[in-house]
């Protein structure tokens, strides 16, 4: 049987709801989402057999160069 919501369950929910909107733009740029119509469309990879390659790249970030190792 389903209960009625009493105040204090609904502020308790609100409060975590709030909370958890509020920590969300505390999350660092790379672990945030992005609206869906900036986000690029990226290749899709299909078949049975998909060979892969592990390089060094070279990055720069911040004005310098880094060598990453890429996928």
């Amino acid at each position: 049987m389903i209960s009625a919501l009493d105040r204090r369950q609904f502020l308790r929910g609100a409060a975590l709801a709030g909370g958890g909107a509020a920590l969300s733009a505390w999350l660092p740029a790379w672990a945030q989402t992005i609206s869906p119509g900036m986000r690029p469309t990226l290749p899709t990879v299909s078949g049975e057999d998909i060979t892969l390659t592990i390089a060094r790249q070279s990055m720069t970030i911040d004005g310098r160069k880094f060598r990453a190792i890429g996928l």
